[in-house]
């Protein structure tokens, strides 16, 4: 806990006032860069967070490009001194673990794994803004996130369920997409050990992604004809990334005292996601090999499962001297994306006709971070120190 004073006075005779706020993770040391921070309770008053990047949604100078509730692997962040496009130069960590993607540096597959904590479980949040320092890996030259997890101090449950739809109407396709998220979330104090078991389940709907087009013919019945993001005239074959996408989470956090100023804490987090993208075709019966050749990497499945644990022990930060380690490890257990060389007429995959696959089985990432402060003159000073190691 770090506290702020200030004196104010007016013609009432109003006294000294003093504010208060929480740090995600007080064994961090103060940086002079810029820093903004949200409250649980300011995200449950403000924010209709559906899952952890829509709790960030509201932070001046930052983006998550989160383009609908099946997004999985799409959500980068960025700041205004990094894009999207570069996933890996800003630094997300939940509880001092990092969850950033250390094996992709893009907007697709470089997203951070959001899912390793749900918007309920978070105490607070703290964004930093170009932090880069010894206490943090190079991957923090854009904006660093900083999420703080509550444990409970009493038996305690929630559960939510968000159902959301939405009608979209463009070109040849029109139809309602609904998505359904729910959260689950039970946790209690039982002596010196805490604990805490999240679940999250996201079942998405979405409208296309992407429309596909092709030239100009007047023999072939193109029914929709207008420029595209390039602003040269061209036909709109059908609609693409038509997505229904499935995800499941569940979180167990541990924290056991094994001194009143020494903590153990355990976490353990498993992902599954299965997206079905599909396409729409506008071309009734007519089948062209523009159709054909366009329409391919529009449809596609995902089948998807990871896995991340990680260790921690950290004493008490009122201490002159206090210290945390953290070790942590992300797998990759299952990864598969299936995509087929040519689809049939109405836009569906043939089943015996050769594909692609892009297989990221079996790659992963490891770190390992310690992290100290010494007070000195009375608490005067204060010199922090620390050690980052990270492995893919």
């Amino acid at each position: 806990m770090s506290s702020y004073s200030f004196a104010a006075t007016s013609e009432l005779g109003a006294g000294e006032i003093t504010v208060k706020g929480q740090k995600t993770n007080s064994l961090l040391p103060e940086f002079p860069s810029t820093a903004v921070s949200i409250d649980a309770k300011e995200i449950a008053d403000t924010v209709n967070a559906v899952d952890t990047p829509d709790a960030l949604k509201y932070f001046p100078g930052l983006f998550v490009r989160k383009r609908d509730s099946a997004d999985y692997n799409g959500a980068p962040i960025s700041s205004r001194v990094w894009g999207n496009s570069y996933s890996a130069k800003s630094m997300v960590t939940v509880d001092g673990v990092p969850i950033t993607n250390q094996i992709f540096q893009n907007n697709s597959y470089g997203s951070p794994k959001w899912w390793v904590t749900s918007p309920d479980s978070i105490r607070n949040i703290e964004v930093m803004y170009g932090p880069y320092s010894a206490a943090y890996s190079g991957n923090s030259v854009g904006a660093t996130v900083n999420i703080a997890t509550a444990m409970p101090e009493t038996f305690t449950g929630t559960a939510n369920v968000t159902e959301a739809i939405q009608h979209f109407s463009l070109m040849g396709t029109s139809d309602d997409y609904s998505t359904t998220v729910t959260n689950a979330m039970l946790g209690n104090t039982n002596g010196d050990l805490s604990w805490r078991l999240s679940l999250s389940r996201e079942d998405a709907h979405t409208q296309p992604r992407s429309f596909i087009t092709g030239g100009t013919s007047t023999t072939t019945p193109y029914p929709y004809q207008a420029k595209n993001s390039s602003s040269v005239s061209a036909s709109y074959l059908g609609a693409g990334g038509i997505i229904h996408g499935i995800s499941d989470s569940l979180s167990l956090k541990l924290a056991y005292k094994l001194t009143p100023e020494l903590t153990l804490g355990f976490l353990t987090s498993m992902w599954t996601g299965d997206s079905d993208a599909t396409v729409q075709t506008y071309l009734g019966n007519y089948s062209t090999g523009t159709w054909q050749s366009s329409s391919t990497a529009s449809a596609y499945f995902l089948d998807q499962k990871h896995l991340m644990n990680a260790i921690s022990i950290k004493t008490d930060a009122d201490r002159q001297w206090s210290w945390e380690i953290a070790v942590s490890k992300y797998d990759y257990f299952n990864d598969k994306q299936r995509w087929g060389g040519t689809l049939n007429t109405d836009g569906t995959m043939k089943t015996s006709a050769s594909g692609y696959i892009a297989d990221y089985s079996g790659t992963g990432w490891s770190n390992f971070d310690y992290r100290s402060n010494y007070k000195m003159d009375n608490g005067e000073h204060t010199l922090s120190y620390g050690y980052h190691y990270d492995s893919n």
